[in-house]
């Protein structure tokens, strides 16, 4: 039997302008039965101490753990704390965040009264963007427990959601698995390998965490770095692509990776991308439906889309 019901992994580095409001989000929530594990991923800055002192004003500290490692990226410094976590499931969290009130409470609910026939935990989210606009990330639509079938899998895999803070997972199923490392894209590039036909999730139709979208956060990057990235997400999805469900992610990648080339590439390496992956670009087109006048502007005329693109500014792809 573990020691907690909960585990939840938070990475730290560069976040003393969020990290006191993340804790007070936080630990007052926390129970006996939730251990935090926060890993100081080589902190410059004051992030450390800021954690220390509000660590230091709680009555219970038995169940909060700080990590000590050199700066290694956030897939190592998760994997840090997957070594050391002790409770039935495991959550993960980002201190640039927030949780809601009822974010521990509704979660320890569910494990307690299903800790043996789940696998697996689904939570929404709400975004507060750079201008502090907030939006929502809905994985989740009813309150309910799946047994994954096919159908599920293809739906879920069509969402492309696979944020480390939107689910929980039994520690059981986190035996043998690990990050990628030196990589934005851990999540997406390790967690859909969890997902398999058979397996019970149970869905929370509640938004528990607020995901702040900050500029150092990949959603906000389009950068050549995060274009490299996806590029080897696409490299590790296109050999599995014969796969039903893993083939819907690889062309959700081809989509983002063609959004990108259009803000990060010349007009000449914008076309040997094309030629590149002019099998896919033409798959989606014949086989995905295309919404809008301007998604179907992209994939049936892309040269002529990025000339109009870029000559009239389009900002929105």
């Amino acid at each position: 039997m573990s020691k907690y019901k909960l585990s939840i992994i938070i990475p730290v580095y560069g976040v003393e302008k969020f990290i006191l409001e993340f804790t007070q989000s936080l630990f007052p929530q926390l129970t006996d039965d939730v251990e935090c594990i926060f890993i100081n991923d080589g902190c410059l800055d004051n992030s450390i101490k800021i954690l220390k002192k509000e660590i230091f004003f709680l009555k219970n500290k038995d169940n909060i753990k700080v990590i000590h490692q050199e700066n290694s990226g956030i897939g190592a410094a998760r994997n840090s704390g997957l070594k050391v976590a002790q409770g039935n499931f495991i959550g993960f969290l980002d201190p640039d965040d927030m949780v809601k009130p009822n974010y521990i409470i509704s979660i320890l609910e569910v494990i307690t009264n299903n800790y043996n026939s789940i696998d697996i935990i689904h939570i929404n989210a709400e975004v507060l963007d750079l201008k502090n606009t907030k939006s929502k990330m809905s994985l989740v639509t009813d309150t309910r427990l799946v047994k994954v079938n096919k159908e599920y899998l293809a739906n879920h895999f069509s969402k492309n959601m696979w944020q480390p803070w939107l689910r929980f997972f039994n520690h059981k199923l986190l035996e043998n698995f690990s990050f990628p490392l030196d990589c934005i894209l851990e999540d997406l590039m390790s967690f859909p390998f969890l997902y398999k036909d058979g397996i019970n999730i149970y869905e929370i139709n509640d938004y528990l965490v607020i995901y702040r979208l900050s500029e150092n956060s990949a959603t906000a990057k389009k950068n050549t770095i995060f274009f490299e990235s996806f590029r080897q997400a696409v490299e590790l999805y296109s050999k599995l692509k014969n796969d039903e469900h893993f083939k819907i992610t690889y062309f959700r990648l081809i989509e983002e990776l063609f959004r990108l080339s259009l803000k990060e590439n010349s007009f000449y390496n914008y076309c040997n991308f094309i030629e590149e992956y002019k099998g896919d670009i033409l798959y989606i087109r014949n086989n995905i439906r295309l919404s809008s006048f301007k998604a179907k502007f992209r994939y049936y005329f892309p040269k002529l889309f990025y000339i109009y693109k870029t000559r009239f500014f389009l900002k929105k792809l």
